[in-house]
């Protein structure tokens, strides 16, 4: 085991320290509860001097896609195509875009069918760091660090040598590079397949810019607990949320 304590020095010098620009590509895997919903994605998480955009490479929609098929750009963010012959639907990139010198993430929502644009500071996991903990992950020099986080426990392992910061998904706030991440009820699970160090990455653009309403986390979930509060009135129905991998901090809404 290395000493940590030189690694928070490096972590504490900030991301100005590493001039390259990279690329990871994830695997992941959402396990659900009904098996009908499980998916397997390609994530990337491009980072580009104090921004960061993290987001499924769906561009055109053409990965989910059948022949003949026409795509309509719907927003910076989504595409609306012909999934087969006679059916359209959006397809979201599903893009969570981070700016480390605002300390911000800024992702998108959905409330019952409309799409809103939600903020929260991007260190939202409080992490414990494993000293005695290290491994190789992608040729990388890696550490271990768990959190407990809206009703999941995760593990992350992060390389303070390959960037100062940058995760995917909300797992950032450690000192260095997060290359893999899992809840511990195996329900969510993010795997590298690639990292590129000193990429050619672009410029990264907040794809959410001028957006006009952007929720706070917290008010994101009021709105939506008064939404279902109020739909499940209307037709004398239970609620309940339970195949997501955030809990809202709510119970049976009726």
């Amino acid at each position: 085991m290395k000493l940590f304590s030189s690694l928070i020095v490096v972590y504490f010098l900030g991301i100005s320290l590493f001039a390259q620009n990279i690329e990871v590509t994830y695997k992941v895997s959402v396990n659900t509860i009904d098996p009908l919903l499980k998916t397997i994605s390609t994530y990337k998480l491009q980072i580009s001097g104090n921004e960061a955009l993290y987001y499924n490479p769906v561009a055109d929609g053409s990965e989910l896609l059948v022949e003949p098929y026409n795509v309509i750009r719907k927003s910076p963010t989504r595409v609306r195509a012909y999934i087969n012959e006679s059916t359209q639907q959006d397809i979201s990139n599903d893009y969570f875009y981070k700016n480390y010198v605002t300390d911000s993430i800024v992702f998108e929502q959905t409330i019952q069918g409309k799409t809103v644009v939600v903020y929260e500071p991007n260190k939202v996991m409080d992490w414990e760091i494993d000293n005695d903990f290290d491994t190789l992950i992608m040729s990388q020099q890696c550490y271990k660090a768990t959190a407990s986080f809206r009703g999941r426990d995760y593990v992350a392992f992060f390389s303070p040598t390959a960037n100062a910061n940058g995760a995917p998904w909300k797992f950032d706030g450690l000192p260095g590079l997060v290359l893999a991440a899992h809840s511990t009820d195996n329900y969510l699970s993010i795997v590298p397949t690639s990292i590129k160090l000193n990429a050619g990455v672009p410029a990264v653009k907040n794809p959410y810019h001028g957006a006009e309403m952007v929720y706070t986390w917290d008010g994101y979930v009021k709105d939506l607990e008064e939404k279902l509060r109020r739909t499940a009135r209307k037709y004398g129905v239970r609620i309940r949320i339970t195949d997501k991998i955030e809990d809202m901090g709510f119970g049976v809404i009726e």
